[in-house]
């Protein structure tokens, strides 16, 4: 790990780049200007408007503010340090999603299958019921009731189509619903809205 405690305008490249705040500087501007100009940051050594790519796994950081892992660290209080943990290519991307859905801030994962582990293990516990659509992306479905079961987790595959079916399949427990839509890979389509009214 590199290690330097120069500050100044190199520095500047490696901070985490604030969230963006649609909703206060960019909630008049049409989307397509959004897409353009949410979350931009220009490169404060060059002036580059376009967001650089970073391909480095290491980051420089001053001694003394970053431990061996990150463990009881807030890594949103750290500068880019390594590439798992937060990278400016990414950082870019979320802050142009966050912009794009008038949301605080966004978390882009690697994978599909990433960032729906990331919502089951992160909403759900022992004790709770999930339903989840019995045609979807196969990983989803493998996770979802071979693996979430051994961890106590309830799961019931339904029909995410039909309103009623769902209803039957509602609990006192059931804290979360897993929708495509379109299905994967029949193209089946969910009533979304409705869904979400449902569950609500």
């Amino acid at each position: 790990m590199l290690t330097r405690g120069h500050k100044g305008p190199l520095m500047e490249l490696f901070q985490k780049p604030n969230a963006a705040r649609p909703r206060d500087a960019m909630s008049d501007l049409r989307p397509a200007t959004t897409a353009l100009n949410g979350g931009l940051v220009p490169n404060p050594v060059t002036g580059a408007i376009q967001p650089d790519i970073s391909m480095s796994v290491n980051n420089l950081f001053t001694p003394g503010t970053a431990g061996f892992s990150a463990d009881g660290v807030d890594l949103a209080d750290l500068p880019f340090l390594y590439a798992r943990w937060t990278n400016p290519s990414t950082r870019a991307l979320e802050a142009r999603l966050a912009a794009l859905e008038r949301a605080e801030d966004a978390l882009t994962t690697t994978t599909g299958l990433a960032v729906i582990a990331a919502t089951f293990l992160g909403l759900l516990k022992a004790g709770d019921h999930l339903i989840v659509s019995e045609v979807c992306y196969a990983g989803a479905f493998k996770l979802a009731t071979r693996i979430l079961p051994d961890l106590g987790i309830e799961v019931t595959p339904v029909n995410l189509s039909d309103l009623d079916a769902t209803r039957a399949a509602l609990r006192p427990n059931t804290r979360l619903i897993h929708a495509e839509s379109p299905c994967n890979p029949i193209l089946r389509l969910t009533d979304l809205a409705a869904l979400s009214a449902l569950a609500h």
